[in-house]
């Protein structure tokens, strides 16, 4: 169906384009799925701090807090 009366024509080899299947079947795609994965396993992972889950770095004793008077009644 051409709407614009222009037909877009590729002339690279099936290896490259992908064949019948398409593009993502191409060398090229995975080449770039390969490279993102190796740089995703060597990617630096540091670990959050969690308030909730991690403790206290010090020792830190958790002491009642004092009474208040209490109201006549």
């Amino acid at each position: 169906m051409k709407v614009t009366g222009y037909e877009m024509s590729w002339t690279a080899g099936a290896l490259w384009r992908g064949g019948e299947y398409g593009p993502e079947a191409s060398v090229l795609t995975s080449a770039v799925v390969v490279a993102l994965l190796a740089y995703l396993w060597k990617a630096p992972i540091r670990r959050q701090f969690s308030p909730i889950a991690d403790p206290p770095a010090e020792n830190v004793l958790c002491e009642p807090s004092p009474s208040s008077p209490s109201l006549p009644s």
